[in-house]
């Protein structure tokens, strides 16, 4: 069986040149917007954001004070879709 990849529609058609460009240069301003907030984290950055475009999940893990929150909180999500759940590091005692 043969599939005919010419009877696209629009809304799964690929990107043109130009809309890559225009995603790439909107995903920098974002990434370099977090990092204003999130020093330090570059590779975290893009990696949230690249699961983000990808509309995927990402559980974020780390040693408490580094800024998990505060990347969750600046990290562009559709609202009505979103799903945050932070989880306050718990001590025993």
């Amino acid at each position: 069986m043969t599939t005919d990849h010419t009877d696209r529609t629009a809304a799964g058609s690929a990107p043109s040149g130009a809309d890559v460009d225009e995603l790439m240069h909107a995903a920098a301003r974002i990434r370099e917007s977090i990092e204003s907030v999130i020093e330090g984290k570059s590779g975290v950055v893009r990696t949230a954001l690249t699961v983000l475009l990808a509309e995927g999940h990402l559980l974020i893990e780390d040693v408490p004070g580094v800024g998990k929150t505060m990347l969750a909180k600046t990290a562009p999500c559709d609202a009505s879709s979103s799903r945050r759940t932070c989880c306050r590091a718990t001590s025993p005692g």
